[in-house]
């Protein structure tokens, strides 16, 4: 308030201005400046899981991943590269393969290297396409996704197609990496999909998804390891000396798991709980 020849100022706590009474008679104009407040910083999520701890060699395949994920970069046969790609498009790579060949795990070995040019952060979801159970509602996913980016419950859509639409608005200028384990179908994965901007989508799946071609999806069709792959993958978990101790044996169980890793894991974790087997 200003008045012929002062001035009062009032300043509550932290800036705030509650409530102000000026005693005797106002002069001139009255000039209240409330605080702008600041907008709420972005939810940057991180929810990939941890890496596995034990891995064998896979140094092909995350090169091609690699490749794939090079900005603008379009492969035919999944070989390569060519100019057809765009930059302002998100990346979309399906790894496919045989249950327990280690998609999940090859996934988050190659993510979580990738996370430092993902700075916007990480979301990932289970879509239960083979665990037995009912598969995964695109709704629910979504409302969980889009909790996470930052969007109200009071914000979120009812009705799918607006989720995905605003999905697709949230993501579109952030650089986000999106792991969508274990999907059952091409319908179940589109609408989960962003529209444009930096995103990098990995989706794993036992099916190849064809459907997702027109999606612009780049594909890896993963095989069990190979014998000295496998191996490796046991000396890491049971100790090498165990193996080279019985190597004919060693051979006959990584035989028996068909070189899967989630097999190898299984007896490892057995064998590590009976060391005399």
């Amino acid at each position: 308030m200003t008045g012929p020849g002062h001035r009062n100022d009032f300043i509550g706590d932290g800036g705030d201005v509650h409530a102000v009474v000026q005693a005797g008679a106002v002069h001139g104009g009255m000039h209240i400046t409330l605080p702008v407040p600041r907008p709420a910083a972005m939810p940057v999520p991180a929810q990939l899981r941890a890496a596995p701890a034990c891995w064998a060699d896979r140094t092909d395949e995350l090169e091609l991943l690699g490749r794939y994920a090079q900005p603008g970069a379009s492969f035919d046969n999944g070989q390569a590269p060519s100019s057809t790609g765009h930059h302002d498009t998100p990346t979309l790579i399906v790894i496919t393969g045989a249950g327990g060949v280690g998609k999940t795990a090859l996934a988050l070995r190659w993510l979580h290297q990738l996370r430092p040019q993902y700075n916007d952060g990480q979301v990932f979801t289970d879509l239960r396409g083979f665990s037995g159970t009912r598969p995964a509602d695109p709704g629910e996913v979504l409302e969980r996704f889009l909790r996470a980016l930052g969007i109200t419950p009071d914000q979120l859509p009812r009705d799918v197609h607006e989720q995905s639409a605003l999905f697709r608005s949230v993501t579109a200028a952030r650089r986000l990496i999106i792991l969508l384990d274990n999907a059952a179908s091409a319908a179940q994965v589109r609408p989960l999909l962003p529209g444009a901007g930096r995103c990098l989508v990995v989706v794993t799946a036992r099916r190849t998804l064809p459907g997702l071609r027109v999606e612009g999806a780049h594909y890896l069709d993963l095989h069990p390891l190979d014998e000295t792959g496998a191996l490796q993958l046991l000396d890491a978990m049971v100790g090498a000396d165990r193996t080279a101790a019985d190597v004919d044996a060693a051979r006959t169980l990584i035989a028996h798991c068909g070189r899967l890793p989630l097999a190898l894991t299984a007896c490892a974790a057995h064998l590590a709980t009976h060391p005399h087997t």
